[in-house]
C-alpha cells in the first residue's frame, strides 16, 4: 500500500479509502457486525475502523500445523493486550475433534472472543463443545479481552530462546530457560472472574526458517500458582467496610447463582448430567456459604473486611475458598491447561485477632 499510495497521500490515506470502501460493502450487504478483519495489524489499518469492531489477534488455527497450537495461544494473549484496546479481539476459530482441541477450547473459554468452530460436517466433539455452554446452549463469553497476568507479561511461555537475538548461538537452535513458566490469561463474567492456566512450551515461530518448529520434543512440566493477586481488581490488602452486610449479601448473590444454576437454567429432563453436575456443585459449596454467613454475623462495624474467593478449577473439579495469602498450585505436562473461576465472599477478620477466621477448613481442594 505504501508504494501504490505514493503521490497520493501515502499508504495510510489509500489504507483510509480501500478499509471505508469495504466497511460500507460489509454494512449495506451484512451489517457491520458481520465482519471479522483480518491481516490487519498494521496501525493504518487499525486506526480507519469506524464501522466494523472486530479483528483476529493472532496468525490463523492450522489443523496440520503441529507445533503452532501453543504459540498461537501465546500470541493471541499478548496481542490482546495492545489490540484489545482497539478491536474486538477474534482469536480464530478451532477443530473440536482435534490433537490440541482442549487447549484452544479452553483459551477461547477465558478470551472474551467469539466461540466458533471450523469443524468438518458430522465430525464434533460434543463432549468438549458443551464444555464452552451453558446447559441452555448459550455461550458465557468473558467480558474482556483476555490478557497475561502481570507476573507472566515479561515472560515467554514458549522457553524459546531465539537465535536471531544473539550472534553467538548456533543457527536454529534454542536454548530453553533454566526457569519454565506457564501462561496465564485472566478474564471477567457476570459473576466474578477466571483465570486460565497453560503449558505452552515446546515450539514457536522461527524466524530464520520463517515456520513453526518444535525445538523441545520431551517438554517439561511447569507449575502455575493461581492467587487472587492475578486479578488487577482484587488488591491483596484488606479494605475497610460494613462487613458484616457485606459478608451476608456477598454469601447470599453467590448462593442464588448456583441456585438459580440448579432450579432454572439447568433442564434436568433435558440434561439429567448438567443438572447432576450443578446440583453437586451446590451442595458442596453449601457448608462454606453457612460458614461465610456465620462468620459475617459475629463481628461488628470494627471489623476489617478481607477479600475471598470461591475457586471453581474445572478441569480437577476442586472447590476451595482462598484468601490473598492461598494460591493454587498446578502441575501442567504437555499442553495441559487449569481453568479457575472465581466469585468473591466477604471473610472477616477481628482486627484484634491475630488468629482470624478459618474459613478454609473442608473447602474441597
Amino acid at each position: 500500500m505504501g508504494t501504490f499510495g505514493e503521490g497520493n497521500g501515502g499508504g495510510p490515506e489509500l489504507v483510509r479509502h480501500f478499509t471505508s470502501a469495504m466497511e460500507g460493502s460489509v454494512s449495506d450487504n451484512f451489517g457491520a457486525s458481520h465482519c471479522i478483519n483480518c491481516m490487519c495489524h498494521s496501525t493504518e489499518n487499525m486506526y480507519n475502523y469506524k464501522l466494523t469492531t472486530m479483528a483476529r489477534v493472532s496468525d490463523d488455527f492450522y489443523p496440520r500445523d503441529t507445533p503452532s497450537h501453543t504459540y498461537h495461544i501465546a500470541a493471541v494473549a499478548f496481542n490482546s493486550v495492545f489490540m484489545g484496546e482497539i478491536v474486538n479481539a477474534d482469536w480464530d476459530m478451532f477443530n473440536s475433534k482435534h490433537d490440541a482441541a482442549g487447549i484452544h477450547a479452553a483459551a477461547r473459554a477465558v478470551g472474551g472472543c467469539a466461540v466458533y468452530t471450523s469443524d468438518k460436517p458430522g465430525e464434533h466433539d460434543f463432549d468438549l463443545l458443551r464444555r464452552l455452554v451453558f446447559p441452555d446452549g448459550s455461550v458465557p463469553v468473558a467480558l474482556r479481552p483476555g490478557r497475561p497476568t502481570a507476573d507472566c507479561l515479561f515472560k515467554d511461555p514458549t522457553g524459546y530462546a531465539d537465535p536471531l537475538a544473539s550472534t553467538s548461538a548456533p543457527p536454529n537452535v534454542a536454548k530453553p530457560p533454566a526457569d519454565p513458566t506457564a501462561l496465564k490469561i485472566w478474564n471477567t463474567n457476570r459473576f466474578g472472574y477466571v483465570v486460565a492456566a497453560f503449558n505452552l512450551r515446546g515450539s514457536a515461530w522461527d524466524r530464520r526458517r520463517r515456520s513453526y518448529q518444535t525445538f523441545e520434543e520431551e517438554v517439561s512440566p511447569v507449575t502455575a500458582k493461581i492467587t487472587i493477586g492475578d486479578i488487577p481488581a482484587w488488591a491483596p490488602t484488606p479494605a475497610p467496610g460494613s462487613a458484616g452486610v457485606a459478608g451476608v449479601a456477598a454469601a447470599a448473590q453467590f448462593e442464588s447463582h448456583f441456585r438459580h444454576t440448579d432450579e432454572v437454567v439447568v433442564d434436568s429432563a433435558a440434561d439429567p448430567a448438567a443438572a447432576a453436575s450443578a446440583a453437586e456443585l451446590t451442595h458442596t459449596l453449601e457448608p462454606q456459604l453457612r460458614r461465610a454467613r456465620r462468620t459475617s454475623e459475629g463481628f461488628g462495624a470494627d471489623s476489617v473486611a478481607e477479600r475471598v474467593v470461591v475457586a471453581y478449577s474445572h478441569v480437577s473439579g476442586d472447590v476451595k475458598l482462598m484468601r490473598a495469602s492461598d494460591e493454587i498450585s498446578v502441575e501442567l505436562g504437555t499442553r495441559d491447561y487449569e481453568v479457575v473461576t472465581m466469585a468473591e465472599l466477604t471473610a472477616l477478620t477481628n482486627p484484634d485477632s491475630s488468629a482470624g477466621v478459618d474459613v478454609g477448613a473442608g473447602a474441597g481442594a
